[in-house]
């Protein structure tokens, strides 16, 4: 596991006090450098082309609510990117994607959305009707929970609020149905991961404990790479290092996996 906690190699700025332009700058284009297919995600994505563009979208324009800012290793400087704007960004494009759900668990036998708190995975597509499904029957069902009138409630509430599903797909006569047979559209669970790599060994055993639970057509999993990589703190999640992961656990991961290594672009960084 040494490998894995390389720092990158820096660009070094000599004098950070005239690195102005640098400071000043409001705009940074970010893009899908690489790539890397596992299991048959490829042939999956060509069957289900929205999540390969809905992705490909979130780089579609400039980001703009990005802070530039100078790190520090043994006396020497660089230039650096928050990766807590990065986030910040990444997930307010995420919000404008359609049938996605952010920070989602899985309890109880149902997907949870979690609004804005940080738990289980960033980001998911689900069979929404399937699950409302689900949680009826958690919630009224012959082994029903004592809150099941106020868990229900709470779930009605977060479907006005978002706009997922009508009043119509709701009512009870409806959810017998839906909570019948195979989910009529793909489990699609995303990470971001820009944090210590320790975390990639976490978000593989989140996702084979999931696929245990209720099955997984893809993981997304969006990590930085290249100039972007250069910019952000030492001893992370990189491109490199989970490509790496993925193909030491072959033997155990059985989930199609989309890696994804994002880069900014050198007009942005190098100047």
């Amino acid at each position: 596991m040494s490998e894995l906690n390389n720092a990158p190699q820096r660009n070094w700025i000599k004098d950070k006090n005239n690195d102005v332009k640098w400071i000043n700058q409001k705009e940074f284009t970010l893009f899908i450098s690489e790539s890397f297919h596992y299991r048959n995600s490829k042939n999956f994505l060509k069957v289900f082309p929205k999540y390969e563009n809905d992705i490909h979208n979130l780089f579609q324009t400039p980001f703009v609510d990005l802070k530039p800012t100078h790190g520090s290793e043994k006396g020497k400087f660089y230039r650096k990117i928050s990766t807590i704007d990065i986030n910040k960004s990444l997930r307010a494009r995420l919000k404008r994607i359609s049938e996605i759900h952010l920070e989602v668990s899985f309890m109880n036998h149902y997907f949870q959305d979690n609004d804005n708190k940080t738990k289980g995975f960033d980001f998911a597509y689900y069979d929404e009707k399937h699950n409302a499904g689900l949680l009826y029957e958690y919630c009224f069902g012959e082994r029903s929970v004592t809150n099941g009138e106020e868990l229900w409630s709470e779930f009605l509430n977060q479907q006005e609020k978002y706009s997922y599903l009508s009043s119509h797909v709701l009512e009870n006569s409806n959810l017998g149905y839906y909570n019948q047979g195979e989910n009529l559209s793909p489990t699609v669970i995303g990470e971001i991961q820009f944090a210590n790599w320790a975390l990639a060994y976490y978000d593989l055993f989140k996702v084979l404990h999931l696929d245990n639970l209720t099955g997984i057509d893809l993981l997304i999993y969006i990590t930085p790479t290249g100039n972007l990589e250069k910019s952000l703190s030492s001893n992370i999640v990189t491109f490199k290092n989970m490509k790496s992961i993925i193909e030491s656990y072959s033997s155990v991961l059985k989930v199609p996996i989309w890696l994804i290594g994002i880069d900014i672009a050198e007009e942005s960084f190098n100047f």
